[in-house]
């Protein structure tokens, strides 16, 4: 097994953060997007949950695709493959 290193939360001072790792499920305009391998860091004592940088960062990338496509905007990727028709 794994050693995983434990760092003290900085906002509650008293607990040890431990990564997670799941799923996470987003609502917009009554459609659903679950994202796999969302990994959070949550505090042991008081509960609270950060989400690890890279994950926010391609988590964002997802859900702003996701809301174009509830509103039937082109998206990001949609966008590349006509640019790069042309």
């Amino acid at each position: 097994m794994r050693s995983v290193k434990m760092v003290k939360y900085p906002v509650c001072g008293a607990g040890s953060l431990k990564k997670k790792v799941g799923t996470e499920s987003f609502e917009y305009k009554g459609e659903t997007r679950t994202i796999p391998n969302y990994v959070t860091y949550a505090c042991n004592e008081c509960g609270e949950a950060i989400v690890d940088s890279a994950t926010l960062k391609e988590s964002g990338k997802m859900l702003k695709d996701f809301q174009r496509e509830v509103d039937g905007l082109l998206t990001g990727q949609q966008i590349k493959v006509i640019r790069s028709a042309n």
